[in-house]
């Protein structure tokens, strides 16, 4: 056990040697401050005329508006708070060096972030719960599974998870490091 910890610990010790004989970690991170921005500049337009269409079609057409279909919305909103909040400031960051937005903007796109993570999940799981019913107890089910019923799951939803999330505004904030 001793040696193969020591073997391990020499690989490490190695691998860190070669990468601080790179030759300079200035030009990887250029590197990064471009492709990284340019990634998150497809996401965000792919992400915004995506989802943006999502919501245009299945809001607008009355035949579309099921359970399914509302909670595909509900999706549909949370990636664009998403996109639209996060992503952007997420590559700024990449570009410069450090988060020049100010820390209550740092602290509310932490926050957004996460709430946004938890809509995504428990969309997902109240359309989990939504099919479940819909194959075990088709005709059980239909008096469970109304639009009206599906907005106030995803309210609920919604409402407990703004408050949830409140403690990620003193988690996080502006640390200068040296």
């Amino acid at each position: 056990m001793t040696v193969a910890l020591t073997i391990l610990k020499s690989n490490f010790l190695n691998l860190s040697f070669q990468f601080q004989d790179f030759s300079d970690n200035r030009q990887l991170e250029e590197i990064v401050s471009i492709v990284v921005p340019i990634l998150f500049g497809i996401i965000f337009i792919v992400g915004l005329i995506g989802n943006s269409l999502v919501v245009i079609v299945v809001a607008s057409n009355q035949q579309m508006r099921n359970t399914t279909n509302i909670l595909i919305i509900n999706l549909a909103i949370a990636d664009l708070l998403f996109i639209i909040f996060c992503v952007p400031f997420t590559a700024t960051d990449y570009v410069f060096n450090g988060w020049i937005f100010g820390g209550l903007w740092c602290k509310t796109v932490q926050y957004l972030i996460i709430v946004t993570a938890y809509v995504s999940v428990y969309t997902l799981v109240i359309m989990s719960v939504d099919r479940f019913l819909a194959v075990v107890y088709p005709v059980d089910s239909i008096s469970i599974r109304t639009e009206k019923n599906t907005y106030l799951a995803i309210g609920i939803t919604w409402i407990i998870i703004l408050i949830s999330c409140l403690p990620a505004f003193p988690a996080h904030g502006l640390y200068t490091y040296t």
